[in-house]
């Protein structure tokens, strides 16, 4: 609000084109800025920090390179001069010294260490990530039957599990109750019969309760609205709406300011641009009801171009100014005065 104020004050003008944002949209040969960004992200949400590695050209910044954390084997040791402290990354089996002028190390701060290695959001859901993890595991598993029968019986009087007897009995089991239509048939047989199960039901394991709960949890501690991950169970139009805001609040819009704040502190002075202030496009979306219910209240305070804008047309040449007052609301009428003046406001 504040920059926005200073350019409609005339303060500060736009720089459409500099090289740093060209560098932010295409940083190398190989990699998009897009890609590059995602990818940084991705890094930060998992491990708590990126590693980008500067390219220059006759020492100006001209590029950079994603290196994925678990490369980077050590972090400069702040107990040496400045000009002397360097990344070690390990890359096919060769450790290589990178000067720390060249790397930018983004990074969620380790309340422990917080001039060490980063931290992110999914470290702390480690037993939740793994635990939906071994849930799956022993959902795909149990199809192998794991190595153990689901029951056991014992038939009185049988003496062989191999006899034409117990061949019988399985045969009519198969018979009698195999198949989706025969499930839950009453079994009916002579002699003295033990059962005995072996494995639990997925029903009263509660797995699937177990996993929607993990999955709630996560995306709570994301801050992703269940609409977002297509979760319309309990969603209406209103909150289909209300999700796409609060993700760009909530989710989009701190990781954009984090992102912001370390290219401004990190890489604008090596451009030699002290005074520039590098700025993104708001995530959250307007809010238009609230725009709507505004301008309702006083119609003819709001232009017609207004008007067509909030509506998501273009402005009308053959239509321009201000609407006439709606029937029955109060206006400005200028009238002859008693008081020496010409005109008065009533």
């Amino acid at each position: 609000m504040r920059l926005k104020a200073m350019l409609d004050a005339g303060e500060v003008q736009e720089v459409p084109d500099h090289p740093i944002l060209r560098m932010l949209a295409d940083p190398n040969d190989y990699l998009t800025g897009r890609s590059v960004t995602k990818l940084v992200q991705v890094y930060l949400d998992l491990v708590g920090e990126a590693f980008l590695v500067l390219e220059r050209v006759a020492g100006f910044p001209v590029g950079f390179w994603p290196v994925p954390p678990n490369l980077v084997t050590r972090l400069p040791a702040l107990d040496v001069p400045r000009d002397q402290r360097t990344f070690s990354v390990a890359v096919g089996g060769v450790t290589r010294e990178i000067p720390a002028a060249d790397v930018l190390h983004l990074r969620n701060l380790d309340p422990e260490d917080p001039l060490g290695r980063g931290v992110g959001p999914a470290f702390a859901l480690g037993d939740e990530l793994d635990t939906d993890e071994f849930v799956a595991r022993f959902l795909r598993a149990s199809f192998w039957n794991n190595m153990l029968p689901p029951a056991i019986a014992s038939i009185e009087g049988l003496t062989d599990a191999n006899s034409s007897g117990a061949k019988a009995f399985k045969e009519s089991l198969a018979r009698e109750h195999q198949g989706p239509d025969k499930a839950g048939k009453l079994l009916l047989t002579s002699g003295r019969v033990t059962f005995a199960r072996l494995d639990t039901s997925f029903r009263d394991m509660q797995l699937v309760e177990l996993r929607k709960f993990l999955m709630g949890f996560i995306r709570m501690t994301f801050r992703v609205p269940p609409e977002i991950v297509g979760d319309i169970s309990s969603s209406n139009k209103a909150t289909a709406f209300a999700a796409r805001e609060n993700l760009a609040e909530q989710a989009t819009f701190p990781r954009m300011e984090f992102l912001r704040t370390e290219y401004q502190m990190r890489l604008m002075p090596l451009f030699g641009e002290a005074e520039a202030i590098l700025d993104y496009d708001s995530p959250v979306p307007a809010d238009r009801e609230h725009q709507l219910r505004v301008m309702s209240t006083m119609p003819e305070a709001f232009s017609y171009d207004e008007w067509r804008d909030l509506a998501g047309f273009k402005p009308d040449p053959q239509r321009q100014g201000y609407p006439l007052p709606m029937p029955g609301q109060s206006s400005r009428e200028e009238t002859p005065a008693s008081n020496g003046s010409p005109w008065e406001l009533r």
